[in-house]
């Protein structure tokens, strides 16, 4: 038998030294969270050798973003169902079931964005900001065989302040809706609604026309956020509003009109309230 020079021999001990380091980083590529059924796509957590992502298994418990609510990393080897529970929607929260009945919303702050005119938009969203402003109030009203109607205008709180409703002189339209899982939207426009504006010398109503808005509801449908788009008409420039360093005008601060109008676009998030509907 031939001996082997030691140079061959330390050869083969470096090259089976490199295979081995080799399998030990391929072996997180390779695990079992491979499907997309279990370590997959809302998927359970991997372990920290292997877990899965829509079939390919992640390093070091990388696959916890997609994985969602899943045990901890190294709860199972393989990334396998025994990694955590399937997160089936989790990662991304389950859609709410359609809401049914009378439900009111009333804003806690909101933003205003393009295309509302940027100067109104800052201003307005100054006097937003936090969630004590509640410029809008969104109504929706189920009947017993699906159809649906739906408002959003200002509200104030009624005496004794268990509910909020809308004032006699300022009862918006109301829009058909479509209701769905997940949300609500007005199926045609409302004709007109009324905007509260609070500065340091109290509430100002503007008046909105052409609304439409669309809600996402989550949590029981106890909760909402919406967006919602109006005009505001030329006639609601003289509105004084009142800002930290001046006072000024709606038209003012929104500038020249467009065809005897503004626009108006409007993020806010919203919480169920108490409601008179026989102020709708």
């Amino acid at each position: 038998m031939k001996h082997q020079s030691p140079s061959f021999a330390a050869t083969v001990l470096v090259l089976g030294m490199l295979a081995c380091s080799n399998e030990e980083r391929l072996t997180p590529l390779s695990g079992k969270g491979g499907s997309a059924g279990s370590g997959g796509s809302g998927g359970s957590v991997g372990g920290a050798a292997s877990g899965g992502s829509a079939g390919v298994a992640g390093a070091a418990g990388s696959a916890g973003a997609a994985g969602g609510s899943g045990g901890g990393a190294g709860a199972s080897p393989d990334g396998g169902s025994d990694g955590g529970p399937d997160a089936s929607g989790d990662a991304a929260g389950a859609i709410d079931t359609p809401c049914t009945g009378n439900k009111a919303f009333v804003a806690n702050g909101a933003a205003y964005v393009f295309p509302t005119p940027p100067a109104l938009a800052g201003a307005l969203g100054a006097l937003a900001y936090d969630a004590t402003a509640h410029p809008l109030t969104v109504v929706l009203a189920v009947k017993g065989d699906g159809t649906a109607v739906t408002a959003a205008s200002a509200s104030h709180v009624v005496e004794g302040g268990l509910a909020h409703s809308y004032a006699d002189a300022m009862k918006p339209d109301l829009a058909p809706a479509a209701v769905k899982a997940g949300g609500f939207t007005t199926s045609s426009q409302q004709k007109d609604a009324w905007l509260v504006i609070t500065d340091k010398s109290g509430d100002k109503y503007v008046k909105l026309e052409n609304v439409a808005f669309s809600a996402s509801t989550s949590s029981g449908c106890s909760t909402a956020l919406v967006a919602l788009t109006a005009v505001i008409p030329a006639s609601e420039g003289g509105v004084s509003i009142e800002l930290p360093t001046e006072s000024t005008t709606l038209g003012q601060l929104a500038g020249p009109s467009n065809g005897g109008a503004w626009d108006l676009k409007i993020l806010f998030t919203a919480a169920s309230t108490d409601f008179d509907f026989g102020s709708t």
